[in-house]
């Protein structure tokens, strides 16, 4: 869900979110290490006849919620880079990270994958999340 203004990354949109093509190619997250919350963020298509299999996360953004006992802002590592992200998304990614990692599946989740601060990306990914959605090689819904 794309709504409100996103968390500062500690690296420039350049070093992060190289150009996508407009239609048909996205950012996923590939899990390196799961516990020390370190991963690579790679450019894929989608639209292509075998695309690498992807999971793609609906979850709520979210503030900070005490009873998950994040604080607000989470690190973690991408492409070597710090990277801050919500609770709700970290929470996930600890859980979730290690099977993704030992099953070698990508993640995309909308939060770190797009640059939120590019509004002509943003606009373009959201008009594209029907086809992302359901290219995925599955959809997971993460409550919290």
């Amino acid at each position: 869900m794309i709504s409100g203004t996103s968390p500062r990354p500690h690296l420039t949109a350049s070093d992060q979110y190289p150009p996508l093509k407009p239609k048909g190619e996205i950012r996923v997250l590939s899990v390196i290490e799961p516990q020390s919350h370190r991963y690579e963020l790679i450019s894929i298509n989608y639209a292509q006849s075998a695309p690498p299999p992807y999971v793609a996360l609906s979850y709520a953004w979210g503030e900070h919620d005490s009873a998950l006992g994040f604080p607000t802002r989470n690190k973690i590592w991408i492409n070597g880079k710090p990277y801050e992200i919500r609770s709700n998304l970290f929470a996930f990614l600890a859980q979730w990270g290690p099977s993704l990692n030992q099953k070698n599946i990508y993640l995309w989740a909308d939060a770190v994958c797009i640059d939120q601060d590019n509004l002509e990306e943003r606009e373009s990914q959201v008009a594209q999340m029907r086809e992302i959605f359901t290219r995925a090689k599955a959809v997971w819904a993460w409550l919290g």
